[in-house]
């Protein structure tokens, strides 16, 4: 997977639709670099997984995926990839993007394995981001 410092310009796969826009990056962890950790709501962690987990609002699909290379995860087998459940039932993370739109315009891309990184590693987003897929 692609690693992008938080909040840096958006360069992974840019989309026609955020032409014009600023896009900043979320979430985009790697191993070989630190993250902010710290404890996130309730009403976040809702929010985000729906985010990830809904059609709607998942884009960028494609037909491979990435693993988390986060330890302990660094230890998984490459099969399965990581699911999450859901009423709906178990959906993949880390085959897709979320675009998140904050008051002030700007947009945050984040893949889809986030939600996974707040959970499994307490990884805390910026307070920014937090505060657009609360709202």
């Amino acid at each position: 997977m692609a690693y992008f410092d938080d909040l840096s310009p958006y360069a992974y796969k840019p989309r026609a639709r955020d032409w014009g826009r600023t896009v900043l990056s979320v979430g985009w962890l790697d191993a070989a670099h630190e993250y902010r950790t710290g404890p996130t709501s309730d009403d976040f962690r809702s929010a985000l997984l729906r985010r990830c987990t809904k059609d709607k609002y998942r884009i960028g699909q494609t037909r491979g995926f990435h693993q988390c290379n986060l330890p302990p995860c660094d230890k998984r087998e490459f099969w399965p990839p990581i699911l999450v459940a859901t009423t709906e039932g178990e959906i993949l993370l880390g085959s897709a993007e979320i675009r998140v739109e904050a008051k002030n315009g700007v947009v945050f891309a984040a893949p889809t394995l986030i939600y996974h990184y707040v959970i499994e590693h307490g990884y805390q987003p910026p307070d920014d981001f937090i505060e657009a897929i609360s709202r």
